[in-house]
């Protein structure tokens, strides 16, 4: 069985025993697994002086060994090829010979069919017209040309609020409008499409008509935008006392409900003299009113008519003769209304009502400033501001103040939509956000709002037609995809030589070599890379007298000793080409050179493996970041030092497959405890210590300027007991605890009348004795100290006094 031989590829000269071009041209191409895609071959024009053209209008030429009928003739490749091997391929390609390999051209092959002739070109990928996709189909070295004027020209991605400025650029897809569109977000009364649909604050009833307030109040508009989405813009009326009129003036939602304000009396009269309105139900009697009566000489206006005592009626009264008064509607004794005084004078007529309080207009301050009995009834007035999308509201009047202002509209923050919304005067002042993205090449840049819209994107760097320079441009997130070669570079792929080397990087070994060949030599394999093994070489070449004697290691042939000769049969078995992510591979004509194209895509070629993998290396995974840090675990409650931890992810590539390992960080952390309460008492120490009760009284006889005071070493806790009262303070076990006692104020507070003439007889704290027999001398303060260390259980200071006769000197 042979090697690597019989490769299916070579130089068109190379193929001069199997094919002669009548036209002296070449065959050359590649291998392609595609067949009968001839009919993209690019018409060539004939040469001058060979007119014709063909029925269906291609151009005539001279005839090549191509399967068609090149000159036009009726006939198909006569005296054009030589006769070749039914079964064998070579290799072909219709285009110009500068295109092949450049940009998306490449060739393809022709199978010899059961006649000894080349069937036509199958496989080929010739120019075609320039498409905006990042590559290049006309096969001129550049890729998107005819896009030019396009490519690179500012446009907006996105609607609404997600408009972001973008640039136009080829890719796979065609032409598109490369950035990076804004986030949806729920739709918000504001005049901006903020969830991005092409509408702006569809759902609130814009424009419908609406009305606001009831009663009087009621006021009709049409909807707007409001702090809490849709408001009806609309300012309702200002309510009123209720009257009797079938309207409700109040705007409480009822009519002429309850007491209203009344009089009968003749026109005129209402509010002169001593005539007052009453109150009463609307449609029921009015109580409480005063109508015109007959006049008396008494200084009051009777019957109402603006005099007083009237002359003609014989009236008169003694000078200095005082009365009371009151003038105007209101009564005096309600609400802020006042009696005055009326002096007769020496005509022996009233003068003028002195001093009176008459009423005045109903204000919120919590008094009957109108003298009916009621408090700030029916009290409001407008609120808030009437400046860009703000709306005033109604406050009303409550127990003299005035309460939140309602139906209000507030300013919001200001958004880019020509509307002023923090009611500050100014439309969209000094807006600007962030547009673009910061992927690849790109840079962000700023927008500013002009107008009540976004202006062009400023100062970022937008997305470019992508190039062969290891550079994202067109800001994808890939780097020189769809601009290079097959093997990863730039430029025209490298030509094939017969080195049993992939050059071009096509899963092919020695297609469509260029350059000199090596010799054929007797040894079964395809020395000189023209798809036959030991041709020319004569019948003596490779004697043999056993199979074994004509193995030529190459598994896509069949090795037999015929008649003293080696002869190699091809079959159609597995192989290996040594192209690895390629497919399965096949034999076919003696050659390793069938198998399914196959791309890892954005995956890695494990040459190991021979498969598509994520990675070999961990290099190849992605790298997740660390975890945040948990919450600080402290060993004891008092335990000022403690550690957290979080979970850091490391990757791995086992067998081609990232993954994940995890192991845990630790960190110290720390916190101030001292002092802090716990759950036996207090934190000293890093130790949680119980806190004790000391009780300070007094003990003995009777001893009225006796104090006794007890106080913690720490914390500062302290209290004074007396002859009356005892204290108690908790101070942490085990700490130190100040005893004091004395006759007078040394342990605190301001005795009065100091009894000098008792003996301080001890202390005793917690169970220790401190003897002090001392007595105190007169006129002085004597104190007694004592320290000790709280223990277990409670504790006691006692200070025992008692009466003795003190000799003094």
């Amino acid at each position: 069985m042979g090697g690597r031989a019989g490769r299916w590829a070579a130089l068109a000269l190379g193929w001069a025993g199997i094919c002669a071009c009548a036209d002296g041209g070449a065959l050359s191409g590649v291998f392609s697994a595609q067949v009968g895609a001839s009919a993209d071959a690019r018409p060539v024009a004939p040469p001058a002086g060979d007119a014709g053209v063909e029925a269906d209008g291609a151009a005539c030429r001279p005839e090549r060994c191509d399967g068609q009928d090149d000159d036009c003739d009726g006939v198909v490749d006569e005296d054009a090829c030589a006769a070749c091997a039914p079964g064998d391929f070579a290799p072909c390609y219709d285009g110009d010979a500068d295109t092949l390999n450049v940009g998306v051209c490449r060739a393809g092959l022709q199978r010899c069919g059961d006649e000894g002739r080349l069937l036509p070109c199958g496989g080929q990928i010739l120019p075609g017209p320039e498409v905006c996709n990042s590559a290049d189909d006309d096969c001129d070295g550049r890729a998107d040309e005819d896009f030019a004027e396009q490519v690179g020209q500012p446009c907006t991605v996105g609607i609404g609020a997600c408009a972001a400025a973008g640039t136009f650029l080829c890719d796979a897809d065609g032409q598109r409008c490369a950035g990076l569109p804004g986030s949806v977000e729920d739709e918000v009364c504001n005049g901006v499409d903020d969830d991005c649909d092409g509408l702006f604050d569809e759902g609130f009833g814009l424009g419908e008509p609406c009305a606001v307030g009831i009663g009087a109040c009621r006021r009709e508009g049409l909807m707007g935008c409001g702090d809490a989405g849709g408001a009806c813009q609309a300012r309702p009326g200002l309510p009123t006392a209720e009257l009797c009129n079938g309207l409700d003036d109040d705007c409480d939602g009822a009519t002429d409900e309850g007491e209203a304000s009344c009089y009968t009396g003749p026109d005129g009269t209402q509010g002169v003299g001593r005539c007052r309105s009453g109150r009463g139900i609307c449609g029921g009697a009015c109580e409480g009113e005063l109508l015109p009566a007959d006049e008396a000489c008494n200084g009051q206006d009777d019957d109402c008519d603006g005099e007083i005592d009237n002359r003609d009626r014989g009236c008169s009264c003694d000078p200095g003769m005082v009365v009371d008064c009151f003038e105007g509607e209101g009564r005096p004794g309600i609400g802020r209304c006042r009696e005055g005084r009326r002096t007769c004078d020496a005509d022996h007529t009233f003068g003028p009502c002195v001093g009176q309080v008459g009423p005045a207009d109903e204000a919120c301050n919590g008094e009957d400033d109108d003298c009916d009995g009621a408090v700030d009834e029916s009290l409001a007035q407008a609120c808030g501001a009437d400046i860009g999308r703000c709306r005033q509201g109604q406050q009303a009047c409550a127990r003299g103040r005035w309460q939140a202002c309602e139906g209000a509209i507030g300013p919001a923050a200001e958004a880019c939509n020509g509307v002023d919304d923090d009611c500050d005067g100014a439309v969209d002042e000094a807006l600007t956000r962030p547009c673009g993205q910061s992927v690849g090449a790109c840079r962000t840049g700023t927008q500013r709002c002009e107008g009540g819209g976004w202006t062009a994107c400023e100062g970022g760097v937008g997305p470019a037609g992508e190039q062969c320079n290891r550079a994202d441009d067109d800001c994808d997130g890939a780097t020189d995809e769809g601009v290079t070669n097959a093997c990863g570079g730039c430029g025209a792929l490298p030509t094939e030589a017969c080195d049993g080397v992939d050059q071009d990087c096509d899963g092919r070994v020695d297609e469509q070599v260029v350059g000199p060949v090596p010799a054929e030599a007797c040894n079964g394999r395809d020395d000189d890379c023209d798809g036959r093994a030991d041709e020319g070489l004569g019948a003596d070449c490779r004697p043999c007298a056993a199979a074994a004697d004509c193995n030529d290691a190459n598994p896509c042939t069949d090795d037999r000793c015929q008649a003293g000769r080696c002869v190699f049969t091809n079959n159609a078995a597995a192989c290996d080409d040594g192209v690895f992510c390629n497919g399965d591979d096949t034999c076919s004509g003696g050659s390793c050179a069938v198998h399914g194209e196959r791309d890892c895509g954005r995956d890695v070629c494990s040459p190991m493996l021979d498969r598509c993998v994520q990675c070999i290396q961990a290099a190849d995974c992605a790298v997740p970041g660390p975890g945040p840090f948990g919450p600080c675990a402290y060993p004891t409650e008092c335990a000022a030092q403690g550690v957290q931890e979080r979970v850091v992810d490391e990757p791995r590539c086992a067998d081609g497959f990232c993954e994940v390992s995890r192991r845990v960080e630790q960190q110290a952390c720390q916190r101030a405890i001292e002092g802090a309460a716990c759950s036996a008492g207090v934190c000293l120490a890093g130790v949680c210590t119980p806190q004790r009760t000391i009780t300070a009284r007094l003990a003995g006889d009777f001893a009225p300027a006796g104090r006794a005071r007890v106080a913690c070493a720490q914390g500062g806790q302290a209290c004074v007991a007396t002859w009356a009262t005892p204290c108690s303070v908790a101070c942490p076990e085990g700490t130190g605890v100040i005893a004091c006692c004395s006759n007078g104020s040394a342990c605190g507070g301001n005795p009065q009348g100091a009894d000098f003439n008792i003996l301080l007889v001890q202390i005793t704290l917690a169970g220790l004795v401190e003897p002090m027999y001392a007595p105190f001398a007169p006129g002085q303060d004597q104190e007694a100290h004592a320290t000790g260390t709280v223990g277990a259980g409670a504790g006691t200071l006692e200070c025992g006094y008692f009466n003795i006769n003190i000799p003094f000197p």
